[in-house]
């Protein structure tokens, strides 16, 4: 279990994460070509390419960060949808590598040694 302040600091090296990827065209581009009714196709096409060939804390990042910003296209009628998707995506595909990692401390440590 994580202490607060392991929470603010994994708060705030996402955060800085967030930020970078904000100003990324290539990911804005591809929340931008979103379209049609249903955003889980295109949720899953993604996510499947992007841990196509392994998983990775930038990887994992970039999927919740995708995830967020394809959210903001949708009417609010998709929040719990897209959360609740995005979570058993987790569950199935991500929690077993995180957990292998050492847990979400382990992003910190990864991101904070990376910079």
């Amino acid at each position: 279990m994580l202490d607060a302040s392991q929470v603010t600091s994994l708060k705030e090296c996402m955060l800085h994460i967030w930020q970078d990827l904000s100003s990324n065209q290539e990911i804005t581009s591809m929340v931008e070509s979103v379209t049609g009714d249903n955003p889980l196709e295109v949720l899953a096409s993604v996510s499947e390419h992007t841990f196509a060939t392994g998983i990775n804390w930038g990887r994992i990042v970039v999927f919740f960060y995708f995830a967020y910003r394809v959210i903001a296209r949708y009417s609010s009628n998709w929040l719990n949808i897209v959360v609740n998707w995005a979570m058993d995506f987790l569950r199935d595909h991500l929690a077993t590598w995180i957990q292998q990692q050492g847990g979400w401390m382990a992003m910190l440590s990864y991101f904070s040694s990376s910079e």
